[in-house]
């Protein structure tokens, strides 16, 4: 009994909020890259460490393919799902590129 208990705590806590959060938050992320491809800004979102890390040849990536790295550290916005964002901007260059960019990009951007 007491297991169950513990569950259904735990379920009523946690596990309603979370959903209904992380729905609401990668819906904006969407919505935001779509955003940000019309006004022409478009950026693949990385988290990093502490320090930003610079992979060496990609500003000749950015420039190619008319984009930037946005390098948010360790500290990312709340209401940015990272994956959400860059699945989206990949799905754009796809259909402008075809899939020889992928070939290119970081190793590290999440969501590709």
């Amino acid at each position: 009994m007491m297991k169950t208990g513990y569950l259904f705590v735990f379920t009523l806590l946690f596990l309603p909020g979370t959903m209904v959060y992380g729905q609401t938050k990668c819906n904006g992320s969407k919505e935001k890259a779509a955003l940000d491809i019309r006004k022409g800004k478009i950026n693949f979102l990385v988290q990093g460490g502490i320090v930003s890390r610079h992979v060496k040849g990609q500003e000749l990536f950015e420039r190619k393919y008319q984009l930037k790295y946005l390098d948010f550290g360790c500290v990312i916005p709340k209401d940015l799902c990272l994956d959400v964002y860059n699945a989206e901007i990949a799905k754009y260059l796809d259909k402008k590129y075809g899939s020889s960019w992928r070939k290119e990009v970081r190793k590290d951007i999440m969501g590709i």
